[in-house]
């Protein structure tokens, strides 16, 4: 196997990444608070979105890449508009740090486990718990 590229952009360490359905796009999460998403065919950062207050640790396109959905170490999942940058919501509930997330295949459920030993979901679409 051959390395095909390198794209960077991260100030910090990268502890999430994820290709979109298409796989156009792959979003990062980084230890510098940010998700960076990158158009593969470009090769370049084509949009980067701000918001957690502590390190992404994981991250994942949701509903045919209409959501994106991103988890901090601040006990938060945020879901956004990947191509708009809009922030459409914070989600919260966790009592400790999110170690990783999951969707449902149609991306209408998404569930995290954290570090309190429970696994929490939300309804992607009301944003409920």
């Amino acid at each position: 196997m051959t390395l095909r590229d390198v794209i960077d952009g991260h100030t910090g360490w990268i502890f999430a990444i994820s290709f979109s359905s298409d796989s156009l796009f792959l979003a990062t999460g980084s230890q510098d608070l940010k998700v960076r998403i990158f158009d593969i065919t470009e090769k370049k950062c084509c949009s980067f979105l701000v918001g957690h207050k502590g390190g992404v640790i994981d991250i994942i396109f949701l509903s045919g890449n209409r959501l994106l959905a991103s988890a901090s170490r601040y006990r938060t999942v945020k879901l956004w508009n990947p191509f708009t940058k809009e922030l459409l919501c914070t989600l919260s509930g966790p009592r400790a740090m999110i170690l990783c997330m999951v969707s449902s295949p149609d991306g209408g459920l998404l569930a995290c486990a954290s570090r309190d030993r429970v696994v929490y979901d939300w309804d992607t679409n009301t944003r409920e718990r």
